[in-house]
């Protein structure tokens, strides 16, 4: 049946043999429905979608998300760069620090707040 449909069927050059794979590729796993035509994306066909994307579930992506969260150059004093040159043990225990250092902060915060509401607020 496939034998006779691929006999049924127009040739195609090689770059639109591509194109047609590439359609099907992604209309097949969910990263474009190239079967219902988008008039915002004409280029559809050889564009970038965000389910390729796959930087932004990288280790990479996600090692530059924790350093912002874990707060690594206020308490470190290293800049991205200088952090990811250190060894994968090294930066789980600037990690695990840094995770401490944000709770003992935050408790300091905490305490600060309490007491300059005492203050203006004496019983």
């Amino acid at each position: 049946m496939a034998g006779d449909l691929i006999d049924r069927s127009p040739a195609l050059s090689s770059i639109d043999a591509g194109l047609l794979m590439n359609d099907f590729y992604e209309s097949h796993f969910g990263i474009h429905n190239h079967l219902q035509r988008d008039p915002n994306r004409p280029m559809a066909s050889v564009g970038m979608f965000q389910n390729e994307a796959n930087g932004y579930n990288s280790r990479l992506y996600a090692l530059f998300r924790k350093y912002h969260e874990s707060k690594i150059l206020k308490y470190f004093g290293l800049n991205l760069l200088e952090f990811i040159n250190n060894p994968r043990e090294q930066i789980e225990w600037m990690f695990k620090l840094a995770e401490e250092f944000i709770k003992q902060d935050a408790k300091l915060d905490k305490e600060a707040a309490d007491a300059l509401k005492q203050g203006l607020n004496p019983s």
